[in-house]
């Protein structure tokens, strides 16, 4: 599983343009024995544990594999604020998890990037400046460069803010599920 990214943040009406949404969380298992199990649940649960997996059976079964979703990014302001985190490992279920970026802080006047998912290899990278947040495949990189705000890059990355004045922020990446069986 890779959770989906935040959305990049607002422009709100002050000197501080939106922050960039965080990167999804990455989690995986090797295996999972299938015995007596009719269905599999894929969900995405709220804003308060922002999670997404795989459940045996229906909503209320197991866990088999869950990742979080990354925070979004904050409405413009004033003041350039904090970084919104990334979808946290420690939040998810599996044998392998990794942590999505941070979106970048509130800008001045511009634009701000999100963060990279994880990937199954690494945690996400951070935004900074005008660079967006890396990744790994399948990962999906944040949105925003140097060439202007765009949403967040399938799987997972987060999308960038925009700037003072300017709307919305920008869409995260997708989410991906994806289950192989023998």
């Amino acid at each position: 599983v890779v959770a989906q990214g935040g959305h990049g943040g607002d422009g709100g009406t002050s000197t501080f343009g939106g922050g960039g949404g965080g990167g999804g969380a990455y989690s995986s298992i090797s295996s999972y024995s299938l015995s007596g199990i009719t269905n599999l649940y894929l969900y995405a649960e709220g804003s308060s544990t922002r999670v997404c997996g795989v459940k045996t059976n229906n909503s209320s079964g197991t866990i088999m594999v869950s990742a979080q979703r990354g925070n979004n990014g904050f409405t413009g302001s004033a003041t350039a604020g904090a970084a919104q985190a990334g979808g946290a490992a420690a939040s998810g279920v599996g044998t392998v998890k990794f942590s999505g970026g941070a979106g970048s802080v509130r800008r001045s006047g511009t634009f701000s990037v999100g963060g990279g998912a994880g990937s199954g290899a690494a945690n996400g990278g951070a935004g900074t400046g005008t660079t967006a947040g890396t990744s790994a495949s399948p990962g999906g990189t944040g949105g925003g460069n140097t060439f202007g705000p765009t949403n967040g890059n399938n799987y997972g990355g987060g999308g960038s803010g925009v700037a003072p004045n300017d709307g919305s922020g920008w869409q995260p990446g997708k989410m991906l599920f994806r289950l192989s069986w023998t």
